[in-house]
């Protein structure tokens, strides 16, 4: 289109070049040249610029190479005195609870009630199952009565066979029904029991789930009692420490509301899998409580026996990287490692798995990685949630680990 204005504007000026040498008009030879100049300039402006073309952004970002740090496992830990065996009792039965016997503490014993459901509703099933039975032995009674005369009709041949056959089906159709009505009865009169909460084994009530005028189904918790005086000191350790912790393990333990008393215990369960958020792997060690002084509940320390606070206090290397570079990306955690090549410098998203957080890092958090990253790796520090894969960058400032 600019071709055709500019072939356009270059006729114009021919043309108003020859009338000036046409006319000798002053004036009229002012009008053209004026024309022509604007004709020039217009060619001008439609003539083809250099295209300008767009400038790279380096975005500037702040690293630091990937460094280890050594990490001393502690040997003492924080620990909680939990009950060994410890039951959710629950109804067999639906109802409305209209009864509860028990407190959060209380020592109960064999066979004592808990707690007790509406009695009006599970009544009247176990009658309207008693009434099935009425019934059914009644249709049973009639056809025993009506078999015994086909046998006998049967025998002086005043029936056919086909005839005592079906008498005979008959009455057995009816003694079934009165076996099935029964059945029924007995668990209508075993629901009527069910909807009286008793104790297993004796205990004591750790917990209370449910209260007087509540609905509750079938099968749902309504307390906790830990059967039986065992108790457990159940605490946590790091993934370092755990291979040291075998069963028959002995660890001491302190309660925090007893000071300087040491009470022995020994470690009899080892988690097999860690935990998903703190990666930490549990441990249980059963309390020697001869006289029942602990009480549920109590919060405690437990301390390593010599042997295994001198394994587990070698200090264990590990690959430590700041928080804050840290991303999240599809859902992974992930980290952006500087790869500079021919003097330049990329960004790559590398995904990670983080272990835990550095012990006493304070605000500057430093994070453990278990996998993903190399020692001496460049990992971006500041600028994290500005870049893109691929994206050129230019280091400002290099920490060392």
């Amino acid at each position: 289109m600019c071709a055709v204005f500019a072939a356009l504007q270059l006729k114009i000026i021919f043309f108003h070049i020859e009338m000036i040498f046409m006319n000798t008009s002053t004036l009229r030879m002012t009008q053209i040249s004026f024309a022509a100049a604007f004709s020039l300039l217009a060619l001008i402006a439609c003539s083809p610029q250099a295209a300008t073309a767009p400038t790279e952004v380096i975005r500037p970002v702040k690293t630091i190479a990937v460094g280890s740090a050594s990490i001393a496992p502690s040997a003492a830990y924080a620990a909680e005195i939990r009950p060994r065996i410890e039951s959710q009792l629950a109804f067999r039965v639906g109802g409305k609870v209209v009864e509860r016997l028990v407190e959060i503490g209380a020592t109960v014993r064999t066979g004592q009630v808990l707690m007790r459901l509406d009695p009006a509703d599970l009544q009247l099933s176990s009658n309207a199952a008693l009434a099935q039975v009425a019934a059914a032995k009644a249709n049973d009674d009639v056809a025993q009565a009506a078999l015994k005369r086909s046998q006998e009709l049967a025998r002086q041949n005043f029936i056919s066979s086909g005839a005592l056959d079906q008498a005979t089906g008959q009455a057995n159709v009816t003694h079934a029904a009165l076996a099935a009505a029964e059945a029924t009865s007995a668990l209508g009169i075993n629901a009527t029991q069910y909807g009286v909460l008793k104790a297993d084994a004796d205990g004591v009530v750790t917990a209370l789930s449910a209260e007087v005028g509540q609905i509750v189904a079938a099968g749902t918790p309504v307390l906790k009692v830990s059967a039986g005086s065992q108790k457990d000191v159940v605490f946590s350790v790091p993934e370092e420490s755990v291979g040291m912790l075998k069963r028959g393990a002995p660890v001491g333990v302190q309660l925090w509301s007893k000071a300087g008393v040491t009470i022995a215990a020994t470690v009899r369960d080892v988690a097999a899998i860690a935990d998903p958020l703190t990666r930490t792997f549990t441990i249980k060690a059963a309390l020697n409580d001869a006289n029942n002084a602990v009480p549920l509940g109590s919060t405690a320390t437990v301390l390593l026996s010599a042997s295994i606070a001198n394994k587990t206090s070698a200090n264990a290397p590990a690959l430590v990287i700041p928080l804050v570079s840290v991303v999240e990306s599809q859902g992974k955690t992930a980290v952006w490692v500087v790869e500079t090549s021919a003097n330049v410098s990329v960004v790559k998203k590398r995904v990670v798995l983080l272990a835990s957080t550095l012990p006493d890092s304070g605000a500057d958090a430093q994070v453990i990685v278990a996998s993903g990253l190399a020692q001496g790796a460049v990992v971006v520090t500041a600028g994290v949630h500005t870049l893109a894969e691929g994206q050129k960058v230019r280091v400002i400032e290099a920490a060392k680990p």
